[in-house]
């Protein structure tokens, strides 16, 4: 079951990686647990999303967040997903807007669309922070190296602090809804 909570790839393209992902929050629930927030990298933001769309009765996902999202890779599914959300999403999207190679618009406030059908549901209680100077995937890939994925400033410390801000500021949201003691 883990292997497919892996690659989120799998889960998006195998409905089975769906069901796998909800035993999970399944078990959290035999388990005891009543409360829960999920973390989705990429392709993982959508996974989230697919998830509080369709929660687990009897355990509630508090928040989302989703360092470089990929949400719109739903297609046109992607804003009535949005409206189907029943938590406040923390959302990092990456690039200069609009620029080739940038996360989508529709994650950037007031206009993006993405943005706005969660401000809707969830007024006030979203975030979103563009970091303009990263590419996509720097959370979970890093600094690679001279030349890799570095980011505009093209620093290794650069993308090391980036990092740091992303997951303090995720921490950060996920006490905001009363997650961490």
């Amino acid at each position: 079951m883990l292997r497919s909570l892996v690659g989120s790839e799998m889960c998006i393209r195998d409905r089975a990686g769906d069901a796998h992902i909800r035993a999970v929050v399944e078990q959290m629930k035999a388990d005891g647990i009543t409360r829960y927030a999920v973390i989705g990298f990429c392709l993982g933001g959508l996974t989230g999303f697919k998830l509080s769309a369709n929660q687990v009765e009897g355990i509630t996902m508090v928040c989302g967040a989703s360092p470089h999202p990929s949400v719109h890779a739903a297609g046109e599914g992607t804003l009535p997903l949005a409206r189907g959300q029943s938590c406040p999403w923390a959302l990092f999207p990456c690039g200069e807007p609009g620029a080739e190679g940038s996360d989508s618009v529709t994650y950037d406030p007031p206009d993006g669309d993405l943005f706005k059908e969660l401000e809707a549901l969830h007024p006030g209680q979203n975030l979103c922070k563009r970091l303009p100077s990263m590419f996509h995937g720097f959370v979970t890939r890093g600094a690679i190296g001279p030349g890799f994925f570095l980011g505009e400033a093209g620093e290794p410390d650069v993308v090391r602090g980036a990092i740091e801000e992303t997951l303090n500021d995720i921490i950060q949201f996920y006490k905001e809804r009363g997650l961490f003691n």
